[in-house]
């Protein structure tokens, strides 16, 4: 009985875990190529309604904002 449950508290910590990290590293690599000016895929899948998802739509926010100033901008250098 006692395996079966260290067995079921890991599996579960696990699932929590990668639940938490997926999102928070799909944030990064998308960062990372907004910072290097690749705006393609950057937009971040919203899954959640906790704080990550908040940062998740805020980010999209951003880049949305980015995205708009970078287009005024070009047609005002042309």
């Amino acid at each position: 009985m006692t395996l079966l449950t260290v067995f079921v508290v890991f599996m579960w910590s696990f699932f929590l875990s990668k639940s938490i990290t997926n999102p928070i590293e799909q944030l990064s690599k998308a960062a990372t190529s907004a910072s290097q000016g690749d705006l393609t895929n950057v937009e971040i899948t919203v899954t959640s309604n906790d704080e990550i998802g908040e940062l998740a739509v805020a980010f999209n926010r951003l880049i949305n904002s980015y995205m708009i100033l970078d287009t005024l901008a070009k047609d005002d250098a042309e």
